[in-house]
C-alpha cells in the first residue's frame, strides 16, 4: 500500500474576484496594481469595492500553501469610472459612427437615449464596476425616396403585344424626383446609403409601334361593324371621319395614342313616320277614360301609318336594319258614353242642369225643348260631345201702371220730370201704385232673385209753384190778362173770383197734385167804354 506524501491537514485558499472578467484594453489603459504579503493563517479576503491610495480593490485572495501560514493577494485598478475609449465605425447607411465605451458604477442606468443613438449597452464585470458602449451617428440620414409613375392606360390586348420591361441598377449620387420620359410608366430612385442609389424603371419599347389590330361588332342598327384599332405614337394624326366611319382619338398621357375608326357598310337611314291628331277631349272626361301609350319593337320596314278608331297618335321608327319600334298613344273609346253631369246659374239666376256625354259620333243627339237646349260636337275622332242645358222657362214679368202727363206744356218747362231705373232684390209687384209726384211706375222681374223699377215723376218741389204769362183779351171790352198757373198738392187750391177774373179752373194730375189756371185782367179795373 502506497503511503500519501505529506499528511495532515487540508490546505485552504479564498478568491474573492477575478481579474480576467476586466477586458485586457481596460486593463491595458488603466493598469494593475497588485499586492502580495504573507499573513497569518486567520485571515480572509478582503471585501472588494473599496478605494485605497493603490486604487480600487478588484480581486483579494487568501493563499494556503502551508498549514501555518497563508499569503494573500490583492489587485487594484487605478480609479477606472468615467474612463473612455472612443471609436469609430462605419454604419449601415454609410455614415461615420462613434463608439463611446466607458467605465461606470454597477446600477448607473443608460443616458437618455436620442435619435441619433443607434445603439447602448452595458456589460457587469461582476466587481461592481461595468462597461456602457454607446454608439452614436453625427445626423440623421433621410435616406428619401422619389418615385414617378402613371397609369399603364395600354388596353390589355396592346399591352400583350408590347410587355413592359423593368430594370434596376445602383450608381453613386443623391435620390431626387425624377422625370418620366417617352414609353416609361414608371422611374423610382431610392437613396441607399449616403453616397449610393437605387434606379428602377418600367418602359415599353415605342420603337415597335405603331401596332393594329381589327375587330369586328354589331351597332345598334344591327350592321356589322369593322372595328379598326390602332395604337400609335400621339404625334399621328388620325384619319378623318366620314359618313360611314366614326374615328377617335384617345391620348395615353405616355406619349401614345389609341386610334379607333368603326366603319359601317353603310350609312343608317333611321326613317320615322308619325300620324297624330290633337286631343280635344275635354280634360274632366280625359280623366274618365284617359289616355295610355304603347311600345313594342317588331320585324318589318317602317312606313306611313293610319290612325285607328280612338287612336291619338301612331308613330314607326327604324331602329335596326330589321326591326321597327311602333309607338301608339290611343283611349279605348269601348267604354264610352261617359256621362257628366254638373249645374250653373243661367243669366236669370235660375239653377241650370248640364248634362255632357261623350258618345261616338254616330250617336243621335237628344231633341231640344222648350226647357233643354243641345249642342252636338263631333271631335274628329270618332267621337262627339253632347251637352244638354236644362232650365225652367222664366216668365220674366213686367208691371206698370201709368197716367197721362196733364201739366200745361208751358208749366213743363218750370217743373223737371226725372226718370230713373233701379235694380234690386226682390219680386215684381203685379199690381204697382203710383206715388206722389209719380206718372208711371214699372217694375220687371229681371232674374229670379232682382227686379227692375222704371219711374218717371216730378222732381223733389216745394208746393205751392206759381209763374205768370201775359196774354190780350177782346172780352169786356178788352185788356191785358196775368194767366197764373198753380201747381200745389191735391185739395189745397180753390177757384179765384172777382170782377177781374175772366176765368179760373183746377186739373187734379191723379198724382198727388193739382194745378189751377186762372186768367185775371192785369190793371185794377176794366176799361169804360164811351
Amino acid at each position: 500500500m502506497a503511503l500519501l506524501k505529506n499528511p495532515g491537514p487540508l490546505l485552504k485558499s479564498k478568491f474573492k474576484g477575478i481579474i480576467d472578467v476586466i477586458p485586457l484594453k481596460w486593463r491595458s489603459k488603466l493598469g494593475l496594481t497588485s499586492l502580495v504579503r504573507e499573513q497569518p493563517v486567520d485571515v480572509d479576503p478582503t471585501a472588494l469595492g473599496d478605494t485605497t491610495a493603490d486604487g480600487i480593490r478588484v480581486v483579494s485572495s487568501v493563499q494556503q500553501e502551508r498549514t501555518d501560514e497563508r499569503k494573500k493577494t490583492d489587485v487594484f485598478i487605478t480609479d477606472p469610472v468615467g474612463s473612455t475609449m472612443v471609436e469609430y465605425f462605419r454604419t449601415k447607411d454609410g455614415q461615420v459612427g462613434t463608439r463611446t465605451h466607458t467605465v461606470r458604477n454597477e446600477g448607473d442606468t443608460l443616458p437618455s437615449l436620442t435619435a441619433l443613438i443607434i445603439e447602448a449597452d452595458q456589460e457587469a464585470w461582476g466587481d461592481g464596476l461595468i462597461e456602457q458602449v454607446v454608439s452614436t451617428i453625427p445626423n440623421l440620414l433621410g435616406l428619401y425616396d422619389y418615385k414617378v409613375e402613371r397609369p399603364d392606360r395600354v388596353p390589355p390586348d396592346f399591352g400583350a403585344l408590347l410587355a413592359t420591361t423593368e430594370e434596376s441598377h445602383t450608381v453613386a449620387g443623391q435620390a431626387a424626383l425624377p422625370t418620366l420620359s417617352t414609353g416609361e410608366l414608371m422611374r423610382e430612385e431610392r437613396q441607399i446609403d449616403d453616397q449610393t442609389k437605387r434606379v428602377t424603371v418600367r418602359y415599353r419599347d415605342l420603337a415597335g409601334l405603331p401596332v393594329t389590330i381589327v375587330n369586328s361588332d354589331t351597332n345598334a342598327e344591327k350592321q356589322v361593324v369593322v372595328i379598326t384599332r390602332i395604337w400609335e405614337l400621339a404625334s399621328t394624326t388620325p384619319a378623318l371621319p366620314t359618313d360611314v366611319r366614326d374615328v377617335s382619338f384617345e391620348k395615353l398621357g405616355d406619349g401614345t395614342a389609341i386610334e379607333t375608326r368603326r366603319t359601317a357598310p353603310s350609312l343608317f337611314a333611321h326613317q320615322v313616320y308619325m300620324v297624330e291628331i290633337p286631343d280635344r277631349v275635354p280634360t274632366d272626361f280625359g280623366s274618365l277614360l284617359r289616355t295610355g301609350e304603347s311600345e313594342q319593337v317588331i320585324d318589318g320596314t317602317a312606313a306611313l301609318p293610319t290612325l285607328g278608331v280612338g287612336e291619338l297618335m301612331r308613330r314607326q321608327e327604324q331602329i335596326t336594319e330589321f326591326t321597327i319600334k311602333l309607338t301608339i298613344r290611343a283611349r279605348d273609346i269601348s267604354t264610352l258614353p261617359k256621362t257628366i253631369v254638373n249645374k250653373d246659374t243661367s243669366r236669370v239666376k235660375q239653377v241650370v242642369t248640364i248634362t255632357r256625354i261623350w258618345e261616338l259620333d254616330s250617336t243621335t243627339p237628344a231633341v231640344p225643348t222648350a226647357t233643354q237646349d243641345v249642342s252636338f260636337e263631333k271631335l274628329g275622332d270618332g267621337t262627339a260631345i253632347e251637352t244638354r242645358k236644362v232650365e225652367t222657362v222664366f216668365p220674366g214679368p213686367v208691371y206698370g201702371i201709368s197716367i197721362e202727363n196733364l201739366i200745361p206744356p208751358k208749366f213743363r218747362a218750370h217743373i223737371v220730370t226725372a226718370t230713373s231705373e233701379i235694380t234690386s232684390t226682390g219680386t215684381a209687384d203685379p199690381t204697382p201704385t203710383l206715388a206722389t209726384g209719380e206718372f208711371s211706375h214699372e217694375e220687371q222681374q229681371v232674374d229670379a232673385f232682382n227686379i227692375r223699377t222704371k219711374s218717371v215723376k216730378i222732381s223733389a218741389i216745394s208746393p205751392p209753384i206759381t209763374f205768370t204769362d201775359t196774354e190780350t183779351t177782346e172780352e169786356y171790352g178788352g185788356g191785358i190778362l196775368d194767366v197764373i198757373y198753380t201747381l200745389h198738392t191735391s185739395g189745397l187750391l180753390t177757384i179765384d173770383t172777382g170782377l177781374r177774373v175772366v176765368s179760373s179752373e183746377i186739373t187734379d194730375l191723379g198724382n198727388g197734385y193739382e194745378i189751377k189756371l186762372t186768367k185775371r185782367l192785369h190793371d185794377s179795373a176794366w176799361t169804360v167804354l164811351p
